[in-house]
């Protein structure tokens, strides 16, 4: 491994490191055993439509580096799907509840991802203010 590559993946460690000190201890037990690659580029290689993704059965999460959002918000993205998997009918029924609420005009792009949009905008040093709802973060700051 050359140096520099070393240096790369040390500064990436830290900073998940640093981050997931930002989120739960409970939902950073979700997280154990998730292998997390960050990759170049603003999309994802053979996938024009995405920036990352969660894969629960290889247990992996992958992120570009894509122009609008920091590598933070989409790694914190991201976890938020492994969370929101966890929520019970009720908590999924009680965020669907306050999405339709404050959504206005109702348009989004489905529950699950305004979840993950809010629960990464919760924990980012710098949160996106599209998905910055009050009762957004109450919700995800009171989860178990």
């Amino acid at each position: 491994m050359d140096f520099k590559l070393f240096l790369e993946q040390s500064e990436e460690q830290k900073d998940i490191k640093s981050t997931l000190a930002r989120i739960p201890k409970k939902h950073r037990a979700l997280l154990r055993g998730f292998k997390i690659k960050m990759l170049n580029g603003n999309v994802l290689k053979n996938d024009k439509e995405h920036i990352g993704y969660m894969d629960d059965e290889k247990k992996e999460i992958v992120i570009t580096a894509p122009w609008a959002y920091s590598k933070q918000h989409l790694f914190l993205h991201e976890c938020g799907h492994v969370v929101y998997k966890t929520l019970s009918k009720e908590l999924k029924q009680k965020w669907k509840k306050i999405v339709d609420n404050t959504t206005k005009p109702r348009v989004h792009q489905g529950y699950e991802e305004a979840f993950c949009h809010s629960y990464a905008s919760t924990y980012c040093k710098r949160p996106h203010s599209i998905h910055d709802h009050k009762e957004w973060e109450e919700f995800i700051r009171s989860l178990p």
